[in-house]
């Protein structure tokens, strides 16, 4: 796999080399030519990437439902067809997709139909039964009915669905498609939750003991006039339909284990198995009945399952693998299991969300791919060699503990670990990573029972990827704590505190007095002396700068102070320094050459997380999209007069992505964060930019006020400064899905004022002042950040207790 992987990226080298000095100069450039990439297509997730809902049998093979991104090398969208022959595996995608479903996709009236979700985010979804025409999506019907499971009978739509809104909760209804909206067909007395065609019967079942006032237990059918029982129902609420073997096969579970599948003739019922286990999941594979089991136990600090698939063979259950799952399909001579492990393992097997029992063995059907499951991973160097820590149990396709190594070639597992836990307490993985010389240390999350624990790791080398991590026994670290190297010497900060960590120990100490009237937002080294700034104007009760260098007897000013809370800050070898901070509701870049700064046009609106120098130019990475009039998704060059994209840059579902970190090295430029994409190419946790940086040409600057100016829907606050309450108001000039959060400093979100469909025209809303959480906020300065059909803007905001 790893030669595989290593020549298509010698490919795509070449290919980038050609492209960029093919360009002709002020003909095309980066920022124009977004299909010329140079974003290495091998860092997409191996097995399915995403969360696995549903699966279902059909005979053009096994739909997946979820919030699935992408299977093996394939970018899909909430929905994607997965078919089997001779061992080979296809995937078929729809569209744009949906940001996720479930349930049972049906086809109706010729266009596939499934129960789902679409939104900008995760967070702000419409949910509903989806249509896809071949091109696009649509939702059936409005209002705040969400779908949960669909059927087709006698050419009509049925679902089952539950209305939701916040001041009403019924999920007790089936309800029946008119051609333009929903209309309540069946009403239980307690829950349905699957509907199926069958024989030319349509068939309700869940957890109910009547619909529409006659009396029925768990299950009905319906032939079109009449409500029909079946028999004295089913004796636990059913979890499960199918059709196998020519007739409906049911399945309920009672408490913890006890599991039921009984087969319904038409007339009578004849129990397929009864056993004190628990039934999750049921198909049909190659005309034998499956189905997935486990029994559940409970020791002392956690549940532990003992699961087992079965098939019915010739009258009695054969064992076929002891495998935990939810869901089972079936489509050739493949067995698609979801594979639960929230770190993608399946035993030795590295296949995230699913596997394939196939020929006696259980196998990944997708095993290529160098991505990482984790969105939040530090980088660090150890001479040329990349570094990566984050909450993750594998990467580049190997069980991994946290930690992995690259030389540019090859990847390697950094997964020795000598941390002599007691038996509850679980590793996790790493917060931070650094290096001094050949030295790594971390701050890792330890699980403990049910809250987390941070402790100080450290690696001893020679080389990088044989040493092993120990804790170091010198103290207990925070969630948000993170570490500065400086020569020889290791610090760490958290809010508007700085310790010397003992390396050898762990041991923190204070330092010279430190008290600083605002929070300390970013580190760099210079000098062996430590570098601290961030949103403060006085140390020690006199004014400073808001940069400060400790020498390792006391603080002073380290640079001029810059307009606004600085949020990164790095040395450019040789070439000074580099500084990103807030100016007003957008971020801006500095650099420092002597002992004055040069502030570079153009402004990012969104925040920046990280600087770096690579290639003889400055990269700006983090959570924007636009600086100034480009779009830049992401990440952004320095050309020397203006900023230019890299490619079309790096994004998550329709937006651009959260970068994390950005290192350089020989073998190109790595970025970690919660991209999907990078350029043309899928791109999970990290992605490695392999063009030559100074061929990229940027465009013309435009005055960021000029591009205010021309801005159909700008934000306007009043009062601002306010105490208690603020109006903010705009206009959209199109309808649209239509976002308003309240960010902090950092670029956390802190609130959600409006997150909905609206229609075009003026919108007003108004901050009480109060966080997502009910608190009061505090005083200091926010930014507001309005979305609508992928375009933004921001404004800063300002509290006054």
């Amino acid at each position: 796999m790893t030669h595989h992987a290593r020549s298509r990226t010698a490919f795509f080298n070449l290919f980038c080399a050609v492209a960029l000095m093919a360009m002709i100069p002020g003909t095309a450039s980066w920022a124009t030519e977004p299909g010329n990439e140079c974003w290495s297509p091998d860092f997409f997730q191996p097995g399915v990437t995403g969360y696995i809902n549903s699966m279902t049998s059909r005979p053009e093979g096994v739909y997946i439902c979820g919030s699935i991104t992408g299977v093996g090398q394939h970018e899909v969208r909430g929905i994607a067809l997965v078919s089997e022959a001779g061992g080979v595996y296809e995937v078929q995608a729809f569209g744009d997709g949906l940001v996720g479903s479930w349930g049972k996709p049906v086809y109706f009236e010729g266009r596939l139909t499934v129960s789902g979700k679409m939104g900008p985010t995760d967070a702000d979804m419409v949910f509903g039964a989806y249509a896809f025409d071949g091109s696009g999506w649509s939702r059936l019907g409005t209002g705040s009915l969400i779908s949960v499971d669909l059927a087709v009978f006698r050419d009509e739509l049925f679902m089952v669905g539950y209305i939701y809104s916040p001041t009403l909760y019924d999920p007790s209804t089936v309800w029946k498609w008119t051609g333009s909206d929903w209309i309540p067909w069946f009403v239980t007395d307690g829950i349905p939750g699957q509907v199926v065609e069958h024989d030319d019967l349509l068939y309700v079942a869940g957890a109910f003991a009547s619909v529409n006032g006659d009396s029925v237990a768990n299950i009905f059918a319906w032939d079109g006039v009449n409500i029909l029982p079946l028999d004295d129902g089913f004796p636990a609420p059913v979890s499960g339909m199918i059709t196998q073997g020519g007739s409906l096969v049911v399945m309920g579970n009672v408490g913890k284990n006890g599991g039921l599948v009984s087969r319904w003739n038409r007339s009578d019922w004849t129990v397929m198995l009864d056993v004190g286990r628990r039934v999750e999941s049921l198909t049909d594979w190659g005309g034998q009945l499956v189905a997935a089991t486990d029994s559940l136990y409970d020791n002392s600090f956690e549940t532990v399952h003992n699961p087992d698939i079965v098939v019915h063979d010739n009258g009695q259950w054969i064992s076929v693998t002891k495998f935990q799952t939810r869901a089972v399909a079936a489509h050739g001579t493949s067995l698609f299991i979801q594979n639960p492990d929230f770190h993608g393992m399946a035993g030795d097997l590295v296949s995230p969300n699913l596997v394939v029992y196939r020929n006696e063995e259980m196998l990944a059907p997708f095993p290529e791919g160098m991505g990482f499951q984790e969105d939040r991973m530090s980088l660090a160097l150890v001479g040329d060699q990349l570094i990566i820590g984050g909450e993750f149990r594998y990467g580049a396709g190997m069980v991994m503990r946290g930690a992995g190594v690259y030389d540019g070639l090859s990847w390697a597992a950094s997964d020795s670990f000598d941390l002599n836990l007691a038996p509850y307490r679980e590793p996790e993985g790493f917060l931070d990573i650094v290096s001094i010389g050949n030295d790594l240390f971390g701050i890792y999350r330890i699980h403990n029972l049910d809250y987390s624990s941070y402790s100080l790791l450290k690696r001893d080398p020679d080389p990088p990827a044989n040493g092993v991590w120990k804790i170091l026994p010198g103290g207990w670290y925070a969630s948000t704590e993170r570490l500065q190297p400086v020569g020889s010497r290791l610090f760490t900060w958290l809010d508007s505190g700085v310790w010397e960590i003992d390396p050898e120990t762990g041991v923190k100490s204070s330092i010279a007095e430190l008290n600083v009237d605002g929070s300390i937002l970013a580190t760099c080294s210079v000098d062996s002396q430590l570098v601290i700034a961030g949103g403060f104007q006085s140390l020690n009760g006199s004014p400073s700068s808001n940069i400060l260098r400790y020498d390792g007897v006391g603080w002073a000013d380290f640079a001029p102070s810059l307009p606004g809370p600085v949020v990164v800050i790095t040395e450019l070898p040789g070439q000074g320094f580099a500084a990103a901070y807030l100016a007003g509701s957008d971020y801006r870049v500095a650099l420092l050459d002597g002992q004055s700064w040069e502030y570079l046009m153009g402004d990012f609106d969104g925040p920046i997380q990280a600087l770096t120098w690579h290639q003889d130019r400055l990269v700006a990475a983090g959570y924007f999209s636009f600086v100034g009039s480009l779009e830049a998704r992401g990440i952004a060059v320095w050309t020397g007069s203006s900023w230019g994209r890299l490619g079309s840059g790096l994004s998550q579902w329709v937006r651009y992505a959260r970068i994390v970190d950005v290192v350089s090295t020989s073998h190109g430029l790595y970025v970690s964060g919660g991209m999907m994409t990078a350029g043309e190419h899928r791109s999970s946790g990290l992605a490695l930019w392999t063009g030559d940086l100074r061929l990229i040409t940027g465009v013309s600057p435009v005055p960021d006020d000029v591009v205010r100016a021309a801005d159909p829907f700008r934000l306007h606050a009043v009062p601002n400064p306010f105490n208690p309450r603020s109006v903010i108001s705009w206009n959209i000039p199109s309808a649209g899905f239509v976002r308003l959060t309240v960010l902090d400093l950092r670029g956390r979100r802190v609130r959600t004022l409006l997150a909905e469909n609206r229609a075009a025209g003026p919108i007003e809303v108004v901050w009480d002042g109060h966080l997502d959480s009910g608190r009061p906020a505090a005083s200091g300065l926010y930014h507001l950040r309005m979305e609508w059909n992928g375009q933004t803007a921001s404004r800063k905001l300002t509290l006054v207790r």
